[in-house]
């Protein structure tokens, strides 16, 4: 039987083994590519390297690297287990990477954070209900003590058509150290790329983001031919334990941008957006949500300029199809950005037009026109 995870995965597989992607990497390349792996979710092409068989990918470069250059391609192996998860094995390529380079202060001070990222998660593995594994560490220093971080979830079968992880019952957890050793103190709800189904995740990305209020971001990411749809979910720190502040989905990996330059970042989400426009040309719809009193909002309209490419994009694609409602009502949503309410009512009443004469009675068809009509309502006072 052909069950769907499974065309799902071949999918996955066939985009993994196209040329694309199989291209052999040269050392320097590589390195390049893991910088761009270690960091923020920040940029269009991060989405290209976030998950872990792509990160696998770089491993095989640096290892086909070892011979002639020891001392960097033993580092770049390295850092790429501790973004895996595997810490013993990044302890092992740590100390290859010494041992031809003896004064590396790259090499020793890896050495150093893998040697207590495997200690941490050796003594979190046995407090974790059968069948979890730890995925990731962290850790914290808040409260003038330091604390653990740990994603931690369910472990799928390894399916012999993929060299992929999947997992599902994804948790944040919270650990302090005592004397008899760690101590869980705080976990989050199972947190899932999309609320309210089972999909499996190819990724989970345990981040902290040392700003005020610090806050720990954890990314659940699953691969698709043509999207990585994603879900993020963020917790600050508060009396001891986390609380969420956020759990946004996204049709693509989120991005992780302090936008305006003042210290805090901003989450971007993504919607595919064009009712008739063929997949592979749907616009990205970008929807930035900032960090103002203790919560995140949706805050398009305090960022302007960073809509001015989508909006061209947009009209672009009206011009090839100037009867697709949804291209219409996020014109109008452009518009309202901009500042241009006429504009903006405009787009929305083409809109309204465009769905109607669909005929469509259902219930998704409804629930856009009382979108729509409601935009129009509030404009045209």
């Amino acid at each position: 039987m052909v069950t769907p995870s499974r065309i799902f995965g071949l999918v996955l597989a066939l985009v993994a083994t196209s040329p694309v992607y199989a291209e052999e990497l040269s050392l320097a390349q590589a390195e390049e590519k893991l910088v761009a792996a270690e960091g923020l979710p920040s940029s269009a092409e991060w989405g290209m390297v976030v998950l872990r068989w792509r990160i696998k990918e770089l491993s095989g470069a640096f290892r086909n690297a070892t011979a002639q250059h020891p001392a960097r391609a033993h580092l770049g192996l390295g850092r790429c287990q501790m973004l895996l998860g595997q810490y013993h094995d990044a302890e092992q390529a740590f100390r290859k990477a010494l041992r031809a380079a003896p004064s590396s202060p790259a090499a020793s001070a890896e050495l150093q954070k893998a040697r207590q990222l495997a200690r941490a998660a050796d003594a979190i593995g046995p407090l974790l209900p059968k069948g979890q594994v730890v995925v990731q560490v962290a850790a914290m220093q808040e409260g003038g003590r330091k604390w653990w971080l740990a994603a931690s979830a369910r472990l799928g079968a390894k399916e012999p058509w993929l060299d992929a992880d999947f997992y599902r019952e994804a948790r944040l957890r919270l650990f302090r150290g005592t004397r008899r050793g760690m101590e869980q103190v705080w976990r989050s709800e199972e947190l899932r790329v999309r609320p309210g189904t089972s999909m499996w995740m190819n990724d989970l990305r345990l981040y902290a983001l040392h700003e005020s209020p610090p806050k720990v971001l954890l990314l659940e990411a699953a691969s698709m031919a043509d999207s990585t749809p994603s879900h993020i979910d963020i917790f600050t720190w508060e009396a001891g334990k986390l609380v969420g502040v956020l759990a946004l989905g996204s049709d693509e990996v989120p991005r992780v941008e302090d936008v305006n330059g003042d210290g805090v970042h901003e989450i971007i989400s993504f919607e595919r957006i064009g009712d008739r426009v063929a997949i592979s040309d749907t616009p990205w719809w970008p929807d930035i949500h900032a960090y103002q009193a203790g919560r995140y909002v949706l805050a398009n309209q305090q960022f302007p300029k960073e809509f001015l490419q989508i909006g061209a994009e947009i009209q672009q694609r009206l011009a090839e199809h100037p009867d697709d409602y949804e291209l219409l009502k996020y014109l109008g949503v452009y518009h309202e950005i901009e500042g241009d309410r006429k504009a903006a009512l405009d787009a929305y009443r083409r809109a309204e037009a465009a769905l109607t004469s669909q005929g469509t009675d259902s219930e998704s068809a409804k629930s856009e026109r009382d979108d729509i009509r409601a935009r129009i309502q509030r404009l045209g006072r």
